[in-house]
């Protein structure tokens, strides 16, 4: 029995020897295993990294090559611009040889050309057509100016007369080719009178409004915050209590509306700040001007924020542009200069401040997407100067997205374009002065959309004036289709127009 139970225990002491072998082997295999997983993953990891540092060498690379195609680029670019002039005068010849005999072609004013290779002792240089071209004539560098703005006759310090501003197009705000009329405070507010204006609008090509906000004397169509702060007397009297509605009529009917805010004539702001106004030498007297109105001075901040602010307020209540007016000095005389403390505390000349006002103006409206213009006299562009009043043609049209020159025929005098009385001449006046406004343009880049204000009444003051009918309004608009400008707006104080030569 004893042999018996002893015989068991050696089976069961061998079974556990052999199971606990068995356990040793299988645990030596695993450990082979793992280890075995861990040198095969290490492999891996390394492959993946060595795989990672080529990419990331390729990219690198790639990011080489593209910096100097980008750097190869921007020293081509700078080399073009370095080396691009401009014809100074129509019929320039471009010749085939350098000794300027055979010609190739002529050229006119400001076309580009591309020059190489400048001989400094006779000025001869190689012209191409630009940097690409392969076909090469020659040309004296005193036929050429460096700069599009070397083609402004006079220039006023202070003004980037580079400025460009982009053509701007709002998504909630489109541009509009305007056809429009000007409509006074009283008009807005008299709703049979503002009705039929709509109701022959539809029935014409006009599909503008300009209206007055802040009229000439001074006086606001809404009570305004601005006022409150500059000219309280400004919010006394408001023309209308619903402006919000006649603003909604007028987008109902498809009519776009600007708004007209006189600038620094501003009598009722220059009374009341006779220390920020233009005042008589030693006293605190405002000038006023022969109709006795009194003028603002266009040097006040004070006055600027003032103008804007009104301007901001107005495209709350839906107006689509402003338009500014009178944005300018009075026009004076040299003996009455010398009379004059203009309020000139920072030392500017005229078309210097007159041009910041619109960089600041723009700068402030076009943040609420809607469009600047200002209105200009209309012999400014044919003018070389500021004519004393600080509007310089290409400083104002760098600043704003319309220039509105006023080309009314009778404010031309006799001789003017050839003409003794450019009123009883509304076709060759209007084109002739428009003329003058589009080559003044291509002095600068990207300049303001042209929108000439035209005549739609009849000026008895001029001696030789003529009547203003349908034939009149239809001259003035034929020479801006003539030259391809395909806006404008019509003026007629009285808001009287000529509606049969708008059809």
């Amino acid at each position: 029995m004893i042999k018996k139970y002893s015989s068991i225990a050696i089976i069961l002491i061998a079974m556990l020897l052999m199971s606990s072998c068995d356990k040793q082997v299988s645990n030596d295999e695993k450990n082979q295993i793992e280890e075995k997983d861990e040198i095969v993953q290490i492999i891996e990891k390394e492959e993946v990294y060595r795989f990672d540092m080529e990419k990331e060498r390729e990219n690198l690379n790639q990011i080489k090559r593209e910096n100097y195609r980008i750097l190869a680029e921007i020293e081509r670019e700078i080399k073009i611009s370095e080396n691009t002039y401009y014809i100074k005068r129509d019929n320039t010849s471009i010749y085939k040889d350098e000794n300027l005999t055979e010609k190739l072609k002529e050229m006119n004013s400001r076309d580009s050309v591309y020059i190489e290779n400048v001989n400094e002792e006779s000025g001869i240089c190689i012209a191409k057509d630009d940097y690409y071209s392969e076909v090469m004539g020659y040309v004296k560098m005193d036929k050429l100016n460096k700069n599009y703005t070397d083609f402004i006759r006079r220039q006023y310090s202070g003004i980037d007369y580079e400025m460009e501003i982009p053509t701007n197009d709002y998504k909630n705000n489109p541009r509009v080719k305007v056809k429009g009329i000007y409509l006074t405070m009283n008009t807005v507010s008299d709703e049979r009178k503002l009705d039929n204006l709509i109701k022959m609008a539809n029935q014409t090509d006009i599909n503008a409004f300009v209206i007055d906000v802040k009229n000439d004397s001074g006086a606001l169509i809404f009570k305004s915050e601005a006022a409150e702060k500059y000219n309280p007397k400004a919010n006394t009297r408001i023309y209308t209590k619903d402006l919000t509605g006649i603003l909604k009529k007028l987008k109902d009917n498809n009519i776009y509306a600007i708004a007209r805010i006189v600038t620094f004539k501003s009598p009722q702001y220059a009374i009341q700040n006779p220390d920020k106004s233009i005042t008589y030498n030693g006293t605190h007297t405002v000038y006023k001007n022969g109709n006795g109105v009194a003028w603002a001075s266009a040097y006040d901040r004070d006055l600027w924020d003032y103008n804007i602010e009104v301007a901001k307020e107005a495209i709350d209540y839906g107006f689509n542009e402003i338009q500014f007016d009178y944005v300018r000095f009075p026009a004076l005389s040299s003996s009455l200069k010398k009379k004059l403390d203009m309020k000139n505390n920072l030392d500017e000349n005229k078309s210097e401040a007159i041009h910041n006002f619109l960089v600041k103006a723009y700068n402030e409206i076009s943040k609420k997407e809607a469009y600047l213009s200002a209105d200009i006299f209309g012999w400014a562009a044919s003018s070389i100067s500021d004519e004393g009043i600080g509007q310089h043609w290409e400083a104002l049209v760098t600043t704003i997205d319309y220039s509105c020159p006023m080309m009314y025929p009778s404010h031309y005098g006799s001789g003017i374009f050839g003409l003794a009385v450019p009123d009883a001449n509304p076709y060759k006046t209007i084109y002739e002065s428009t003329i003058d406004a589009i080559n003044r343009n291509k002095n600068v880049k990207n300049a303001a959309t042209l929108r000439p204000w035209i005549q739609d009444f009849t000026a008895g003051w001029v001696p030789g004036h003529i009547y203003y009918g349908v034939n009149e309004v239809k001259a003035q608009i034929d020479a801006l289709k003539d030259l391809g400008v395909d806006e404008y707006i019509l003026w007629s104080p009285g808001n009287n127009y000529t509606w049969d030569a708008l059809k």
